[in-house]
């Protein structure tokens, strides 16, 4: 993994892939909500459901192909609240299959830590994910 500053970072493992991003100010709480309406919104289907990481959003959403064919993809949404901020997680691919016993995502998600101080505290604003040093 390389140094260097982004809004978010996306990892993955062999079939599943993570898409991290942390914002200032806000809570999964009332995220979770709006996203739930949005995934609707473009045709998917989502629930909450209690996972490892607590309550976290299973379902699909529907993508277009390059040539244009619909298919579904399975999606799962994870969040944490800290002080002053959110860690959001994406998590697709093997790992996001409803009946995926994978738990890859979820550590890494667990073990993200987030330091809201390196960037502006404005609210809903992506907080800078780094690299370990």
């Amino acid at each position: 993994m390389g140094g260097g500053r982004a809004r978010g970072r996306d990892v993955a493992w062999q079939e599943t892939s993570l898409q991290l991003q942390a914002f200032h100010d806000t809570t999964w709480e009332a995220n979770r909500v709006e996203w739930q309406a949005d995934i609707r919104t473009r045709s998917g289907r989502v629930s909450e459901f209690m996972g490892p990481a607590g309550v976290e959003l299973r379902g699909w959403t529907v993508r277009a192909r390059p040539d244009g064919e619909k298919v579904k993809k399975d999606v799962r949404l994870l969040g944490c609240d800290g002080p002053g901020w959110m860690l959001y997680g994406v998590i697709r691919g093997r790992g996001a299959h409803p009946d995926s016993t994978d738990l890859w995502a979820y550590k890494v998600f667990e073990h993200t830590v987030v330091d809201a101080s390196y960037s502006p505290a404005t609210p809903g604003r992506l907080v800078e994910l780094n690299w370990p040093e």
